[in-house]
Formats: C-alpha cells, sequence, structure tokens
C-alpha cells in the first residue's frame, strides 16, 4: 500500500540508508503509476534520483551506471529510473505511448509529455513550448517550483528554446550563470540553475516545438544518453501532437459541417414553406426551370416522392426523365435504400431476364453459379425501369406478376422470391398506343401508370432557356476553374432555335460554345439542328419584314412566358417600341404582363 510504502522511506531516509530509499522510491513510483497518480510518481522518481546522487557521490562517472544497478539487484530487483538512450526502458515507451494517445486535449497531453521529460531526465523543472508561425504559440511548465516562475527565469527557457530550435540541435549546459551563449541574459546567477537542456522537435505536419529541463542541485546532471532519450520522447511527442491537432481540426470541420447543413435544410423547409403558400413548391435538385409547366412537374415530384405509387414518367428523349426518377427516390421513404437503374431497350431479351431477375447455377451455358438480379440489388429501394417501352412482350408479363404479387422466379430456379421495390417506369414512347398496337400489356400499362408525371418539351417551356443555359455555363466555369459570360446576343440566338434533342441538346451546345470561346461567349455561330430531325420552321415563308417581325415578336412572347419586360429585353428592344410593334402587327398577347396585368 501507498501508505505503507512511504512510512518505510521515511525511516529508511532518517536511518541514513540511501540504498533502500532509493529502492523504496522505485517501488512506490511504479505503485503510483499502476494507480495513475502522475504526480506521486514525479515525485517518488525524484526521490529515488536524489538518493541515487548521494549514492554515487565521488565514484567515477563511468561506473555510476554499474554500481547503481548492483544496488538494485541487492535491493530485489527494483526496477531502475527511466532513463534515456541504451538506458531507455522500452515498457516505459510503451507506458509513455499509451498515455499520449489517451490524451483527448492539447494541454493535457503536454502536461504528460513535460511529466514523462522530467521521469527520463530526472530533472526538477520542465519547460514544454510550440512555436505558431515564429511565435511561442503554447507553453506549459512542470516540476518544484514551476508554477511560481517567474517571468525573468520564463524568458531565460524561451531564449535557451528558441535558440535550439534555430539551430535545430540540443542545447546542454552545465552551468548556466557561466555559459558565455547566454551571457546578455540578465539574472542568470539568481536562477542557481546548474544543469540546463533543451531538445528540439518538428514533424512533417508543421509542429515545431522543444523539451527544456533544468536543475538547481547537480552539476553535469544530463549527459548523451539523456539527449538520446529526450529525442525519442520530441519525436513521439510531434507525431502525436499532429495527430491530435489534425483530430480537432477535423472535428471542427465537422461541427461547421453539420451547422451549415442544418442551415441549409432549415433554409431549404422554409422556402418549401413560403412556396407551398404562394401554391408552387422549390424546384428539384438538377431540374431547371421557372415556367408554369415545370411548376406542375415539381409539385407531382413532391406529392408523390412520399408515397409508394408506381409512377411512370413520360417525355420527350433528353427532357431529364432520369432526374425526376432520381428525385422521387430522394424524397421516398425508401431514400436510404439502395436505387438501381436499368435501360430496357440496353440489352437483348437473351439477357434482359436473368439481367432484372437473376439465374440459377446451371440454367443456362455459362451460368456456373447462382447470380441475383436487379431486383434482388434494388430490395428495399426503389429500381428504374428506362425505356418501359421497348420490353419484350414475354417479360412483361413476369414484371406484371411482380407488381401485383412482389414474387418473381429467377431463370432456372425452384421457387420464387420476393422483392420489396418501388417501381418507377420511363418512357419516350405513347404507351397508350402502343397497348392499342398490340405491343404492350394494357394491364401492365395501368399497373405501372398509377400516377403519372410528364416532362414538356423544351419548346413549351422556351422561357426556361435562359435558366438552362446559365446553369450549364456555370457548371462547366465550377469544373474547370474558369469565369467565362455569355452575351445577350448568344442567348437570343439560343432562344430563338429549335432543340430537337431537347434539354440535352442544349447542355451540348453550350458546352461547344464554352470550349470554342474565349473569357466571353460572344458573336459564335449556333449550330443547326441535324437534318432530319423534325425541326418547325423558325421563320415564316414570307419574307416581307413584317411577318419576320411579326414571328420574333411571337417566340420572345413565347419564350417569356407572356412577360412584355421579358419579351423586350429577348428582342433588345425598349418595352415602349415592343408595345408600338404590338399594336402596328396586330399580335395578339394574353393577359399576363410584367406586373401581372394588361
Amino acid at each position: 500500500p501507498l501508505a505503507q510504502l512511504a512510512a518505510w522511506l521515511e525511516t529508511f531516509d532518517r536511518a541514513g540508508r540511501r540504498d533502500l530509499v532509493r529502492a523504496v522510491a522505485l517501488v512506490l513510483a511504479d505503485t503510483c503509476e499502476a494507480e495513475g497518480d502522475v504526480v506521486g510518481r514525479r515525485a517518488a522518481h525524484a526521490r529515488a534520483a536524489e538518493a541515487a546522487d548521494a549514492l554515487v557521490e565521488g565514484l567515477p562517472h563511468a561506473g555510476h551506471p554499474r554500481f547503481l544497478d548492483r544496488l538494485t539487484a541487492l535491493a530485489g530487483g527494483a526496477s531502475t529510473p527511466r532513463r534515456g538512450g541504451d538506458r531507455l526502458d522500452a515498457d516505459w515507451l510503451i507506458s509513455c505511448n499509451r498515455r499520449m494517445a489517451s490524451a483527448d486535449d492539447l494541454e493535457g497531453l503536454l502536461r504528460s509529455l513535460v511529466d514523462m521529460a522530467l521521469e527520463i531526465t530526472r530533472a526538477r523543472r520542465g519547460f514544454l513550448v510550440l512555436l505558431e508561425g515564429d511565435a511561442i504559440g503554447v507553453e506549459v511548465a512542470a516540476g518544484d517550483g514551476a508554477g511560481a516562475m517567474a517571468e525573468e527565469e520564463r524568458h531565460f527557457s524561451r531564449t535557451v528554446i528558441r535558440r535550439s530550435i534555430e539551430e535545430g540541435s540540443p542545447v546542454v549546459m552545465t552551468d548556466a550563470s557561466r555559459d558565455e551563449r547566454f551571457a546578455g541574459v540578465h539574472s542568470i546567477d539568481a536562477f542557481e540553475l546548474r544543469s540546463v537542456m533543451c531538445v528540439p522537435f518538428a514533424e512533417e505536419g508543421g509542429v515545431r516545438g522543444a523539451l527544456y529541463v533544468d536543475d538547481d542541485t547537480r552539476a553535469e546532471a544530463f549527459d548523451e544518453a539523456d539527449i538520446r532519450g529526450l529525442r525519442v520522447l520530441g519525436d513521439q511527442a510531434a507525431l502525436t501532437i499532429g495527430d491530435l491537432r489534425r483530430r480537432a481540426e477535423i472535428e471542427e470541420l465537422n461541427r461547421r459541417l453539420s451547422r451549415k447543413v442544418e442551415s441549409q435544410a432549415s433554409e431549404l423547409a422554409e422556402t418549401r414553406r413560403i412556396l407551398r403558400r404562394k401554391g408552387t413548391v422549390a424546384p428539384v435538385g438538377g431540374l431547371v426551370g421557372e415556367s408554369e409547366v415545370m411548376g406542375s412537374v415539381y409539385m407531382l415530384i413532391e406529392r408523390l416522392g412520399p408515397t409508394e405509387l408506381p409512377v411512370l414518367v413520360t417525355g420527350p428523349s433528353g427532357t431529364g426523365k432520369d432526374l425526376v426518377a432520381r428525385a422521387l427516390h430522394e424524397r421516398s421513404l425508401r431514400a436510404e435504400g439502395p436505387l438501381v437503374i436499368e435501360n430496357v431497350a440496353a440489352l437483348p431479351a437473351s439477357l434482359l431476364e436473368s439481367e432484372l431477375f437473376g439465374h440459377a447455377r446451371g440454367a443456362f451455358t455459362g451460368a456456373d453459379r447462382d447470380r441475383p438480379g436487379l431486383f434482388a440489388e434494388a430490395h428495399g429501394g426503389t429500381f428504374v425501369l428506362d425505356e418501359i417501352g421497348e420490353m419484350p412482350a414475354e417479360l412483361q408479363a413476369k414484371l406484371l406478376r411482380v407488381l401485383e404479387s412482389g414474387e418473381y422466379r429467377p431463370v432456372g430456379a425452384r421457387r420464387t422470391q420476393r422483392a420489396d421495390v418501388r417501381i418507377v417506369a420511363c418512357t419516350n414512347r405513347d404507351l397508350l398506343a402502343r397497348v392499342r398496337e398490340g405491343e404492350f400489356r394494357e394491364d401492365l400499362y395501368y399497373r405501372l401508370n398509377a400516377a403519372e408525371i410528364r416532362l414538356p418539351p423544351l419548346s413549351d417551356r422556351m422561357q426556361d432557356i435562359p435558366l438552362l443555359v446559365r446553369h450549364f455555363l456555370d457548371r462547366l466555369n465550377e469544373k474547370h476553374g474558369t469565369d467565362k459570360a455569355i452575351t445577350d446576343e448568344v442567348l437570343l440566338a439560343l432562344v430563338g432555335r429549335a432543340w430537337p434533342g431537347e434539354v440535352r441538346e442544349l447542355a451540348n451546345e453550350v458546352a461547344r460554345l464554352y470550349f470554342l470561346s474565349g473569357d466571353v461567349i460572344d458573336a459564335l455561330e449556333i449550330m443547326r439542328p441535324a437534318a432530319g430531325s423534325g425541326e418547325p420552321d423558325v421563320m415564316p415563308d414570307s419574307f416581307k419584314l413584317e411577318d419576320v417581325e411579326r414571328r420574333a415578336l411571337e417566340r420572345a412572347l413565347k419564350a417569356s412566358g407572356g412577360r412584355k419586360d421579358k419579351a423586350a429585353k429577348l428582342l433588345g428592344i425598349s418595352r415602349a417600341g415592343l408595345y408600338a410593334k404590338l399594336k402596328r402587327l396586330g399580335v395578339e398577347t394574353g393577359a399576363k404582363t410584367d406586373d401581372g396585368d394588361d
């Protein structure tokens, strides 16, 4: 027990038995360490060191270790004081690493490091600093009287530390008051320091600092072994401090990210609340547009997303049906589950069945093992069947069974399996026409079409073209680190062109203009639609100027959703000029203006 060891220590000290004082002090230090008493361990080691110095006084310095080891053996084999270099105890190093790894804050780690430096050198005081740039950012002191160190003493310690760090090598003094290197430091005599040692450390991550120890009772208290030991401790300290700082940075980044996500979620919820109150919803990620027809699409996505209904997404190729399918999944109760997308038209019928439902071993040549299909992969999530109108007739019945009962049978298997999936089907075909032609099962059509989201062609939402162009340009700028802009003339030309390839074609054209232009996309020729694309005539057959103007006015009004201020901007004329042309040419405008009245 600690009390018994302390009593023995005082008894042997009064009797003048320095050998037994040292032996009991070492046992006491080990006991304190086992119980986590850092202060007691340091005090016990200091008591053992004092006794050892008294025992070897007058003996040749080279014989000190052998003499102390012999005394240790006679005293019962207690552990020797932990020292540096070749006298460094492996168990003690492991203990140091364990203590450093368990530290969860920088201040606690640094104080523990100073304690370990005192243990390894048997010094009376220790000091540790970390540099932030060229200035001292953190400093920790420990040991006898360290807490009451005068500012002059700290100034002296910092001077030694700076010299050691600048030179990148240890500083060792046997008598600080007589060392010529520090003759300019005032009041050194008052410190009565006999031995001083400082070892710098650094780490690739930028950690720079030093461990400093001193002793006012022993001359030549530190040797090469102490320097090597303190260097080992410093190297370990640099790595541990670097790891702790990086961990703190990561935690801070996580906290900031969490706050940002919470803020954005709150802003998004507030935006949706305001928009719902106004009769619309916030745009869906990936889909761009403020037209009335796109507002209807957003509303359907918001309402159908949380349901389990199968959804049929229709619209021309290139309008973004896959984005709608992803948005439905993200807003569903299955958002944490898998999202599987398969293009039905991309595989022949002979492979499609195995791909969708899987197969059993030996089902066909080359089937050397059981293979789960995409329905199994999508279990618990959403399965998107793209180009559903191209599904072969023989597979339509199997798909209908999955929709009706949730069961399917892998190719060549004897037992059925269950799939808990939500089906979202996409097509650019008129499925009702295919039903009438006998190419698509009517019962499957109505199963898939529990709810339909129809994406409008770009010709029905021409007012969204400027938004789409700027969206695609912003993505290119972000990806390539540029800040290119587009002129109103080029934007007007893009609005005035037909887009049979829909949004996909528009995105490709913006990318082409981006890579062919300089800092500003200006005066570049817009590609015409491919021949045979079915593009409607942009201009009338007549070459009369008033017919051409009338057609331009009609297209501008359609592109602006009937807003005359936006139409005037697209045409590059004033609102007054627009009104004059409308009246002169007799163009019907509807009831919508920039202010909502005529």
